[in-house]
């Protein structure tokens, strides 16, 4: 019995470095995702507070305490801009095209693995794009795409993105395939 609750708590803490991982994806094309993961931080950390006070009230020996606490206040901070932005993102409002200045795009190469591309060629082929965009409020933003769009548009034109308003608050770019 002990080895099935050991052989779960890996495959959980495994299962959450898998959703970390994923949601890295959606942190980058997020509005202000600074914002949403300092809010996460602080709200992790008062709620790490609250559930060390609730868990080691009863607790007599003081090493154990400092372990509920330290163990509370650390996994509610590291977990809280997850669930925070799954939140965000998961109960947003539907699909909506908004209108968004366009500055520049700038294609990437990310491997694990090194550029796979000979070097008796020059031409590497991107990986994906940043798009860098001013938003309504004028604020440049920086999007991250798999396809190249807006090849033919110039700086400074206007161009419809589909865009997704989350219940924090914060808007995200869902790239449609």
């Amino acid at each position: 019995m002990k080895k099935l609750k050991y052989f779960l708590l890996v495959l959980g803490i495994f299962g959450l470095v898998a959703l970390y991982a994923n949601e890295l994806i959606h942190f980058s094309n997020t509005f202000g995702s600074d914002k949403l993961v300092v809010g996460a931080l602080v709200v992790g950390v008062l709620v790490g507070v609250g559930v060390a006070f609730s868990w080691a009230r009863g607790e007599a020996d003081e090493v154990a305490k400092m372990q509920m606490w330290a163990t509370s206040v650390i996994c509610c901070t590291i977990l809280m801009p997850l669930f925070a932005s799954l939140t965000n993102r998961f109960f947003a409002q539907p699909i909506e095209n908004k209108i968004f200045t366009f500055i520049k795009r700038i294609p990437y190469r990310a491997s694990r693995f090194g550029t796979t591309t000979p070097l008796s060629t020059s031409v590497v082929m991107a990986d994906g794009y940043f798009f860098y965009i001013l938003d309504e409020k004028k604020q440049a933003q920086r999007l991250k795409a798999k396809h190249p769009m807006f090849e033919e548009i110039g700086e400074g034109a206007n161009i419809q993105l589909p865009i997704r308003h989350g219940l924090l608050g914060f808007d995200f770019y869902v790239e449609l395939d």
